[in-house]
């Protein structure tokens, strides 16, 4: 006997859709069709947001937690997760930074330069620091 089926969306996290298709095909009572995620720019944006939210919320966890008296509004908190997650930033390019700059004095170190002393290249060498580099 034929029955007509009703239609329904059920809505699963993309890492649990293997597990629910299995369990879903054991009830043997649906046919399973899938649907593409739509695209929206507002979706796109509301997952950035969550993305800051997210990123902003592991950064902030590393520091002691306080009580606060008093909720934040949404506006509030949208500001700090962006000053949060633009501080974080700043700080990964400042590491970075600092990361050349070491390569940059190992480099010279092997060819005698030692930032720490007055020592350098230059002052082993029979020539002037002037000479050395000048061209004729």
């Amino acid at each position: 006997m034929i029955v007509k089926m009703k239609k329904i969306t059920i809505l699963v996290e993309e890492k649990e859709t293997n597990e629910a298709l299995k369990k879903l095909r054991k009830l043997g009572v649906v046919h399973i069709k899938n649907v593409q995620q739509p695209k929206s720019e507002k979706l796109t944006e509301l997952e950035n947001n969550i993305a800051d939210v997210d990123k902003a919320l592991s950064i902030i966890g590393n520091f002691h937690k306080s009580p606060t008296t008093s909720p934040y509004n949404s506006q509030e908190v949208g500001e700090y997760v962006k000053e949060i997650v633009t501080l974080e930033r700043k700080e990964e390019k400042l590491q970075e930074n600092i990361r050349s700059i070491k390569e940059k004095i190992s480099w010279f170190e092997e060819w005698g330069y030692q930032p720490k002393k007055r020592e350098s290249v230059f002052s082993v060498s029979l020539l002037s620091p002037r000479k050395m580099f000048k061209f004729s």
